[in-house]
């Protein structure tokens, strides 16, 4: 959450309410960001701004109820709406282009108070795919990428690379690793977000009787990431815990372990992982032959 205070002659005072709200959105799809009604109350103007920028306000004390003002920018063009008794705003048709750090202004007497979305465009890709994140613009000078909060340097990047004229970022063979939050920042501002997901299925024939372990690929898992596996789209395991005991686990990467399969554990398994990461990935479990309780000589 960021704290700004502002002073004007030691009267005018700053603050910030609720925490920063993270929201992802498909491409072509509509969000509002949600306003407390109580958080407006005896507000005498309300400003939206998109990165610093401010994209829509409206003047609460004027008589004859004047209408919200809209940028002229055109990719905003017919698609705000800016409701007068709540002050949540609405973006339909949201593209990448409209994706960015959204900060809420409520001006009343003698206060300033601020609330903060992060909006993101969601990507959804699958395992081993390319995906190419674009930045819009045509000079890619001055172009910074980031993943999680951090730079891309370790090694989990090495297959992307980053197209010096446009500064597009293009990522060949995705791995279940590499889901999570990109930004892109331009000139030290930030200019876009975008949020991938990444799906992947595989087939597994197993002997009954056999330990198996369902991997997930996954690195690094941090502490505000839930996991959740379903068999048959019942839950079975989630976070650290498991719905049964004995003979499912999990290990610190996620992944399911299942000592002595048996012939009733074939089908379909899925787990989610959110958080820091969007991991979907799905295993077809078949399980052939017979555990042996006795061996007869």
């Amino acid at each position: 959450m960021k704290n700004l205070l502002i002073l004007f002659c030691s009267l005018l005072m700053s603050g910030v309410f609720g925490d920063t709200e993270n929201v992802s959105v498909k491409e072509g799809d509509s969000v509002t960001l949600q306003i407390n009604p109580e958080e407006t109350k005896g507000a005498t103007e309300l400003v939206w701004r998109l990165n610093n920028t401010v994209i829509a306000k409206i003047d609460l004390e004027g008589k004859d109820k004047p209408p919200p003002v809209y940028t002229d920018e055109k990719r905003f063009r017919d698609r705000l709406n800016l409701e007068r008794q709540t002050g949540s705003l609405t973006i339909t048709n949201i593209t990448a282009e409209h994706s960015g750090e959204y900060q809420m202004e409520i001006r009343s007497s003698g206060e300033i108070k601020h609330k903060t979305f992060r909006v993101s465009v969601s990507v959804s890709v699958k395992e081993g795919d390319s995906v190419t994140l674009q930045t819009g613009v045509t000079d890619g000078k001055d172009v910074k990428w980031k993943f999680n909060g951090a730079n891309l340097t370790d090694s989990r990047f090495t297959n992307s690379e980053v197209n010096e004229q446009t500064g597009d970022l293009n990522i060949s063979n995705i791995g279940l690793d590499q889901s999570g939050e990109y930004q892109v920042n331009i000139n030290g501002r930030l200019h876009r977000i975008f949020r991938i997901s990444i799906s992947g299925e595989e087939n597994m024939s197993v002997m009954e009787g056999d330990p198996v372990t369902l991997h997930t690929n996954a690195t690094r898992i941090q502490a505000e990431d839930v996991i959740q596996w379903t068999f048959k789209d019942s839950l079975i395991a989630y976070s650290n815990k498991t719905t049964t005991t004995g003979r499912f686990d999990m290990n610190l990467a996620g992944s399911l372990i299942i000592l002595k399969i048996r012939s009733d554990d074939s089908g379909l398994y899925d787990v989610n992982i959110t958080g820091s990461k969007h991991i979907h990935k799905r295993f077809n479990v078949i399980v052939t032959g017979e555990y042996p309780e006795y061996l007869y000589i």
